[in-house]
């Protein structure tokens, strides 16, 4: 059952990224303004990944440096998935990184302002008459069709007005339905991890006793990280896109990207039907969060959850 499931997700992961390659080269002119953004979370990813190999000792083996080969490849993947989400966002007007955006978008209203002030008097020692006008402000990701005027925007209302006890309450409280949810779900079941996760939650050179080491907090923020850019980012804002699923139907794109990001999960269980019983809510409540606040809020959430989950039950699970 597990193969074939991981089969399954490995097909869907193939055709998801050979859609996104094509898509990058089509859509290059239009996605290449958020080429830094790509390489951000490209370098993100994989220089925390390539972290956690340097300061794990038992870690340098022969095949896993013949696997540094592919660090490249996977550091365009997520380039590229991040590029593309950005854009589909932009035009479905969502919100992909509304706090970091927000922050880019105040830095270029003031310089732009200041510029303006500049010509501005310049403009009126010469003499000039005409009418000036204002600067307008910087908006990332807003789609043209979208005007400043237009308050029923939810991208641009998310992106000029964020709600912050609400924005962190919102991420906590889902971390923590996951964590309850996950916790009851182990102490009824009484899974054990299998022997893979047991090399990738808690690295042999942690120990039961000492399972919080950095290696494993950086494993579980660096998945966090990965898995939001593929996945939600990724493949539900394509879906969203390309099945122009908005309003309540935009629940069919949560719905196939959970599915697909459980069968990911597939064999960190043993029996495996627990981990997707316990991952399948999970990618819901996350699928949510993420059209409701952006990749920001699922990152902090998913990497919270990770980390105290795996404090809480590594040495039961172990």
């Amino acid at each position: 059952m597990t193969t074939a499931l991981g089969c399954i997700a490995a097909l869907g992961m193939g055709f998801f990224s050979i859609a996104f390659l094509i898509d990058w080269f089509e859509s290059w002119e239009a996605i290449r303004k958020y080429l830094k953004y790509g390489i951000w979370a490209g370098l993100i990813v994989e220089g925390s990944d390539l972290l956690i190999v340097a300061i794990t000792p038992s870690s340098w083996e022969p095949t896993l440096i013949m696997g540094l080969i592919g660090v490249p490849i996977i550091f365009l993947k997520h380039v590229g998935f991040t590029m593309l989400g950005m854009y589909y966002l932009a035009v479905l007007g969502y919100p992909s990184f509304p706090v970091l955006l927000q922050k880019f978008s105040v830095a270029s209203d003031e310089s732009n302002t200041d510029e303006n002030i500049v010509d501005n008097k310049a403009n009126t020692r010469a003499g000039t008459t005409d009418s000036i006008q204002a600067t307008n402000p910087i908006v990332h990701e807003i789609p043209e069709q979208v005007h400043l005027s237009d308050k029923s925007s939810p991208a641009l209302d998310l992106l000029l007005d964020i709600k912050w006890k609400d924005y962190f309450l919102t991420i906590f409280g889902v971390s923590v339905i996951g964590i309850l949810y996950s916790v009851v779900l182990f102490l009824l079941t009484t899974p054990q991890l299998s022997e893979i996760w047991q090399k990738e939650v808690v690295p042999p050179s942690a120990g039961i006793e000492n399972a919080m080491t950095i290696q494993v907090i950086l494993v579980a923020l660096q998945s966090a990280v990965a898995e939001e850019v593929i996945f939600r980012l990724g493949i539900q804002s394509f879906l969203a896109k390309y099945l122009k699923l908005k309003g309540q139907r935009y629940w069919i794109a949560i719905l196939i990207t959970s599915v697909l990001w459980t069968l990911a999960h597939a064999g960190g269980l043993e029996p495996a039907w627990v981990k997707l019983a316990q991952i399948f809510p999970i990618g819901l409540m996350l699928g949510w969060l993420f059209r409701k606040y952006g990749a920001e809020s699922t990152i902090l959430a998913h990497g919270l959850f990770n980390i105290v989950l795996v404090f809480l039950l590594a040495e039961p699970l172990r």
